[in-house]
């Protein structure tokens, strides 16, 4: 989540920060009010089955299954 300090500026040129983890939107809903995340939306994959397994980041064998940290940049094209 160190993106999430530059999220304003990275709003701000035009682009969008998601960040995805397997937790629930309560928890979510409690990391984007700690860390101030006014412009990152903020994605839940229990499991990871449909992004953070697909992508490679999500390590089922820690602590029942986390996502790993990762970065994917995506083409508006």
């Amino acid at each position: 989540m160190r993106l999430a300090i530059k999220n304003t500026e990275i709003h701000q040129a035009g682009a969008e920060l998601v960040a995805v983890s397997v937790d629930d939107e309560i928890r979510q809903a409690g990391m984007a009010e700690r860390w101030k995340l006014t412009h990152t939306t903020l994605v839940s994959d229990p499991g990871g089955e449909s992004i953070l397994q697909p992508l490679g980041l999500f390590d089922p064998n820690e602590r029942g299954g986390i996502a790993l940290p990762g970065m994917v940049i995506v083409s508006p094209e």
